[in-house]
């Protein structure tokens, strides 16, 4: 009587197992069906930036700090941080490579382009 048991056990458990690997194999096929059939996104590289954004500022504050991102496996990233004034009285902060970052100092005033939200380049303004 135990051996029936053990029998009928171990081939309900090897159907289970089939119907699982089955479903399994079913739904991968229909994932791979649905990726073959997107179209992949292209990036050109080749395509120029847009012109540059210009605008006399001054350097107002300088900022450092950590940002900690991801959350599978967070790091922390520094950030470089400028504040500029326009001229109308308009503030805005502007993340900076931190290679550009010691070349900024409080009170500068000069030429800020921007390209798509980020540092271009600074020219700064002759002293008269």
């Amino acid at each position: 009587m135990d051996d029936i048991l053990f029998i009928g056990t171990f081939v309900l458990i090897i159907i289970f197992a089939t119907f699982i690997g089955i479903w399994i194999a079913k739904n991968t096929k229909k994932q791979r069906e649905e990726m073959k059939n997107e179209t992949p996104k292209v990036i050109d590289l080749d395509e120029p930036p847009t012109e540059p954004i210009v605008r006399t500022v001054k350097v107002i504050d300088q900022s450092c700090c950590a940002k900690v991102v991801g959350t599978k496996r967070p790091k922390a990233v520094e950030q470089f941080i400028i504040t500029f004034e326009e001229p109308d009285g308009n503030i805005f902060d502007l993340a900076v490579p931190h290679e550009c970052y010691d070349g900024f100092e409080i009170g500068q005033v000069g030429k800020l382009s921007t390209v798509n939200g980020e540092l271009y380049g600074f020219e700064l303004e002759e002293k008269r």
